[in-house]
C-alpha cells in the first residue's frame, strides 16, 4: 500500500492511501497518545517519525504496526517533526522552542538550538543548494 497520509481520531492514528481519486483507511489504526502534534514519513515508508508530548514517547513509530521503534526523548511536547531525505538525520521541535537533530539509527541527539521563544510550528530540511540546513518556523512574535 501507499502511505499518503496520517490523521489522529479519539487516541488513535489512522494511515490513508489515495487511490482512484479517493482516500481510504490503510490498515488497522494504531494506538496513540491522544494529543498526536506532528509526523514526518521515514525513508521507504517503513516508519514514521511521531511528536507527542512528554507522556507518550515522541520517536520513530512501524508503519504497519504503530510500535515504538525508537524514542527521540525530545523533553516538552513534540510540536514539529521532519526527517532528511536521506533516512540518516531526523528533526524534532517542541513547545519550548527548541529544534532537536537526531540520529534515527541510535537514537542519538546530534544538535540543538534554543533560538525560538516560543513552540516550533515547523521543522525541514533543506535540499539542493540548502542541504544541510534545518529550516524552523514558530509562534514567535
Amino acid at each position: 500500500y501507499t502511505l499518503t497520509g496520517v490523521g489522529e481520531v479519539a487516541g488513535r492514528l489512522r494511515l490513508w492511501e489515495w487511490a482512484g481519486g479517493r482516500a481510504r483507511p490503510a490498515g488497522d489504526d494504531w494506538a496513540a497518545a491522544s494529543d498526536v502534534r506532528a509526523v514526518a514519513p521515514g525513508p521507504a515508508g517503513r516508519w514514521l517519525l511521531v511528536g507527542t508530548p512528554p507522556s507518550q514517547p515522541t520517536g520513530l513509530r512501524d508503519v504497519r504496526t504503530g510500535e515504538l521503534v525508537r524514542e527521540l526523548p525530545h523533553p516538552t511536547t513534540g510540536t514539529a517533526a521532519a526527517v532528511h531525505p536521506s533516512g540518516e538525520l531526523a528533526a524534532t521541535g517542541g513547545r519550548d522552542g527548541s529544534v532537536r537533530v537526531w540520529n534515527p539509527t541510535d537514537g542519538r541527539q546530534v544538535g540543538r538550538t534554543s533560538y525560538h521563544a516560543d513552540r516550533v510550528t515547523q521543522v525541514a530540511f533543506g535540499t539542493g543548494d540548502l542541504d544541510g540546513t534545518v529550516i524552523t518556523a514558530s509562534h514567535d512574535r
